[in-house]
Formats: structure tokens, sequence, C-alpha cells
């Protein structure tokens, strides 16, 4: 899954450019400059993604959002556990077991 997105990635950065990798293009809006290596925590576990970066306009994708560190899906489950009547605590144990990941109170329950 992993190289899967990170082709997705470089994928969205060859269409923001407007061209391949050492392809010259009257079309290319911008460089590429590298990638970044960024962790993002999903219902599967912990991802580590190359995400690109460019030169003059910052990189944008439809994966995730800017600082957005954990699957919005999981965040959504954990939330709806906490509606449901599981306490913060359980669902601290059950996302431990699933995704290998501890989240703190604050990021499970979002008080409204």
């Amino acid at each position: 899954m992993e190289a899967l997105l990170n082709q997705v990635l470089q994928a969205e950065s060859t269409e923001q450019l407007g061209a391949n990798n050492y392809e010259r293009s009257l079309e290319r809006s911008d460089y590429r400059n590298g990638t970044r290596t960024r962790s993002l925590t999903t219902r599967i576990g912990k991802i580590e993604l190359q995400v690109p970066r460019h030169r003059n306009v910052p990189f944008k994708t439809s994966l995730f959002e800017n600082y957005q560190r954990n699957e919005q899906a999981l965040i959504t489950t954990m939330m709806e556990m906490v509606v449901q009547g599981i306490s913060t605590r359980n669902v601290k144990k059950v996302t431990e077991e699933l995704c290998g990941e501890s989240f703190s109170k604050s990021t499970v329950y979002y008080p409204t």
C-alpha cells in the first residue's frame, strides 16, 4: 500500500508540474526539488510516504491535508466509538492493538 500511495504522489506531482522527471516541456510550471519523508497513521498502521517537493509552488495532494498526521477515516471511527459509549481508554487500547499507534484522549474525543 505504501508503494502505491507513493506512486500516486509522484503522479500528482507530474500533473501539477506539467512534465515528467527530466522532461523539457513548454507546459512546465515549476521544477522538482526532491522529496520529504512523512508518516501517516492509517487503519492498517503507520506508513512512510515520500512527498514530492517543488521549488516555487507548494505541492498539494488529495490524499491528505497539510499537517494531517492521521487518516480521517481513523479519526472518524474513533469519534463514533466514543459516541456509541465506549470509553476513551478502551478506544486507545483498541487502536493500539489494531494499528500499533497510541492516541491521546484529546485526539479521540472532540467536545462539541
